[in-house]
């Protein structure tokens, strides 16, 4: 194994004569500024990722026909192998006591202290082996391990954590201790029994604007189990109360079954929370409201599960309700904010996915109040749903989603300095298709109302199918597309019946009273542009039109008559 940091090894020691069969012996083995990574390629042949100092002492002793063991290792600057130095880095130091007495097939593991800063765990325990021919197939028994701690700190526990995951602030903290007692037997030594016991935790600090607090829990093992009783946490004064439990059996294999409840007024919390432990939300994004949780997280034993799964894998897909109730979010791509969202969101687990569904009772969104339903299934990567609003204008859209529309302060007081705004990128599961329904639908200077029709969303491009609605006193046919970008643009293609050309004209000062009559035909109509001005000034139309009790009111034939001119 070629290394890049062997450090010093050294190797002293006295042995007896042939006569005395090499007794007594006495060796003291030290191994001085060497790398982790280089150790464990010397040890398992692997770079496990792991970056570091080590150092050991190791002296070995014969006592009558066996031999006692002193061993002490310290491991300082524990760190990521893609993450820097840092002055904090974890250190701990391992002091074993141990006696190998070959005669008898015995190994007694004396005491093991683990030392941290502020924490330490201690260790003791045996094992018998079966000698055989092959040495390397000796067959162990009786093997057992006792692992007690009379405090671990959490602070020790985040210095580890930050040690190994990006982006932990340096402002967040984690307080409280936790005490353990744990027995294993047979090899591989599994748990017999055990505890694991806190007073309480608490994290905050950094982004956490409020401490969020984990009251007195304990996690309790058996050779076949792992149960937490229910455990309480608290979001500050009054923002939130959560409680969890759980159990997690071998039946053979792992079968787990967790529980959430409770409410906050403050979802945000969540999210800074995780932020402050280096999993934040993408950059831009920020969800914020109250919110009620009711979650499971269920799995059945499996024969395709593997017998060593983890028992707590079962948390990546959660199944329940989660009641909203006046969210706010804010989206990268979005000039605005969405608020007062409510509504119930259903998570339900299918194979290695989660069918999600969502009852919408309200959202202001793109000047409209939202409601209606969406769904996303785990074999899909894009939403259905079925919405309804009570007024949409095609200009507020764009007032939402132009990046033109997008002005800092600084854009505002100095223009001359602001650049050109570039559109951020809209995410990929930013897709779907369903129904769309609204109660008055304004493409200026054009209204059309009991508007409905099949939607397919994808980023900025809205293109509505099959659209129906009543426009002038009359009824439209047809399709609209949408394209939301810089410079947005706007096609329909429609077939209409019966429209009053009274009522339409009106829409325009210009030819205001000058029409009327009822026409039936087809139509282009192309748009582009921000604001009423442009839309008016590039819109553009061709098609054909079946009139009935045609009027025009632009000239009164007595007077034009009488003055000689158009009047």
């Amino acid at each position: 194994v070629v290394v890049q940091q062997a450090g010093v090894l050294s190797l002293t020691g006295i042995v007896g004569g042939t006569s005395s069969r090499l007794r007594p012996a006495s060796f003291e083995l030290n191994w001085d500024d060497a790398s982790l990574s280089d150790v464990l390629r010397l040890l398992r042949g692997n770079d496990y990722g792991v970056r570091g100092l080590f150092s050991l002492q190791l002296a070995a002793k014969t006592v009558d026909y066996g031999w006692n063991l002193s061993l002490h290792t310290e491991f300082r600057r524990l760190h990521r192998w893609d993450l820097p130095l840092r002055p904090d880095d974890p250190a701990a130091n391992l002091n074993v006591e141990a006696r190998w007495a070959p005669d008898e097939s015995r190994f007694e593991l004396t005491q093991a202290v683990l030392q941290a800063p502020r924490s330490n765990i201690r260790a003791t325990g045996a094992l018998n082996w079966i000698t055989t021919p092959d040495a390397m197939q000796a067959a162990i028994k009786n093997a057992r391990l006792e692992i007690v701690s009379s405090g671990v700190a959490m602070a020790d526990a985040l210095t580890w954590y930050r040690a190994f995951h990006r982006d932990v602030p340096e402002q967040v903290a984690l307080n409280g201790t936790a005490t353990m007692r744990v027995t294993l037997s047979g090899w591989p030594p599994r748990i017999q029994k055990g505890i694991v016991t806190s007073d309480g935790v608490e994290l905050d600090g950094g982004s956490v604007r409020v401490p969020i607090r984990m009251g007195r829990a304990s996690l309790l093992f058996t050779d076949h189990a792992i149960s937490l009783p229910p455990a309480n946490f608290s979001i500050g004064v009054r923002s939130g109360e959560f409680r969890l439990r759980g159990s997690a059996q071998r039946v053979p294999r792992w079968h787990s079954a967790w529980k959430l409840d409770g409410q906050t007024t403050e979802v945000r919390t969540f999210f800074t929370a995780a932020s402050a432990l280096g999993f934040s939300l993408p950059p831009g994004w920020l969800i914020d409201g109250p919110a009620q949780f009711h979650l499971q997280w269920q799995d059945a034993a499996s024969p395709r599960a593997s017998a060593a799964s983890s028992p707590l894998s079962v948390f990546r897909h959660p199944q329940g309700t989660v009641t909203l109730a006046g969210i706010a979010i804010r989206a990268p791509f979005l000039n605005r904010e969405i608020t007062h969202l409510s509504g119930t969101v259903n998570l339900s687990p299918v194979g290695n996915g989660d069918d999600v569904k969502v009852q919408l009772t309200a959202a202001d969104a793109f000047g409209a109040n939202w409601r209606g339903s969406l769904e996303r299934h785990a074999d899909a990567d894009e939403w259905q749903f079925a919405l309804s609003a009570n007024e949409l204008d095609a200009a507020e859209m764009d007032r939402w989603l132009n990046p033109e529309r997008r002005e800092s302060l600084l854009d505002r007081i100095l223009p001359f300095l602001a650049s050109k705004p570039q559109p951020q990128p809209v995410p990929a599961w930013l897709r779907g298709h369903g129904s769309v329904s609204v109660g008055e639908f304004a493409l200026a200077p054009l209204t059309l109302s009991q508007f409905t029709a099949d939607a397919a969303l994808d980023g900025r491009k809205l293109a509505l199918a099959n659209a129906r609605a009543r426009f002038s006193g009359g009824e439209v046919l047809g399709s609209i597309a949408l394209n939301l970008n810089t410079q947005p643009t706007y096609e329909a293609t429609a077939k209409f019946t019966d429209v009053n050309l009274g009522s339409l004209a009106a829409k325009t000062v210009s030819l205001a009273n000058l029409f009327a009559g009822a026409a039936s035909g087809d139509i282009q109509i192309s748009a582009k542009g921000i604001g009423r001005v442009a839309l008016l000034g590039s819109l553009a139309c061709r098609g054909d039109a079946r009139i009935r009790g045609a009027v025009y009111n632009g000239m009164d034939l007595d007077e034009s008559r009488s003055a000689g001119a158009r009047r």
